[in-house]
């Protein structure tokens, strides 16, 4: 018995919400087009998932006492 096909806007991604990818509102292209200029991601981080490994910074925070 062979598995129905899913419908096109099915997103397992999503937890199986119906989600439509395809198509947007002008209001929700604009948005993301903004959002999309202000993000930007630091050089040495550009750089390291260019080379494939991404490296982690770790800081130590010193506790005030109480």
């Amino acid at each position: 018995m062979e598995k129905a096909a899913a419908p096109a806007a099915w997103n397992p991604q999503f937890g199986g919400c119906r989600v439509d990818l395809g198509m947007k509102n002008n209001h929700v292209v604009r948005k993301l087009e903004k959002r999309q200029q202000i993000c930007t991601l630091d050089q040495h981080i550009e750089e390291q998932f260019g080379g494939g490994c991404l490296l982690a910074c770790i800081i130590a925070w010193v506790c005030p006492s109480a």
